[in-house]
């Protein structure tokens, strides 16, 4: 089986004649759902990471232990698509902060389990509200039907790359 990264590098490595239409359609697409990506963070960055003293992933981490009392880092890495390393720097700072506490998980001691103390489930309520409108307004560029539509297609396309980097890793898929 060819790795995801041999074939990127098989797909760069192709003279742009010989890659044709299907590769450089593909390169495409992925451009498109970085810039998105991207275009969608920039407003938390420049409004919110400054003024509140929380970067994207601790609030990526925040938000995910505030819906998810009692989240592993390894749940948060599946669900936010941060690393290992990106996931415990976060956790790092946000318990420097005082805004997440951590508890041995009395079931498998190698693993804490994170949860909001008040004063980051206050924050979370506090830039939830903002850090959605704008989200909000680009997405109503879609109708009901095709925002539903566009969540399952992203829904099924995240859960691919799980497998195919699980395959490629030898492990199984990360349960988010």
């Amino acid at each position: 089986m060819t790795s995801t990264s041999s074939r990127y590098a098989e797909a760069v490595d192709t003279p742009a004649g010989e890659a044709g239409e299907d590769v450089t359609g593909k390169l495409r697409l992925v451009g498109q759902i970085h810039r998105l990506s991207l275009l969608l963070a920039r407003p938390f960055q420049q409004h919110f990471a400054a003024e509140h003293g929380v970067s994207l992933p601790e609030w990526r981490v925040l938000v995910q232990v505030v819906r998810r009392p009692g989240i592993a880092g390894t749940q948060v890495a599946a669900a936010t698509g941060l690393t290992a390393m990106g996931v415990s720097r976060a956790v790092h700072s946000l318990r420097g902060q005082g805004l997440i506490d951590a508890s041995t998980d009395p079931t498998d001691t190698r693993r804490n389990l994170l949860r909001a103390t008040e004063e980051g489930a206050e924050l979370y309520r506090r830039l939830a509200p903002f850090a959605v409108r704008d989200i909000a307004d680009i997405m109503s560029a879609f109708t009901p039907a095709e925002l539903d539509t566009f969540e399952a297609l992203l829904t099924r396309l995240n859960a691919r790359t799980d497998e195919v980097l699980a395959q490629e890793r030898g492990t199984p898929p990360p349960r988010g």
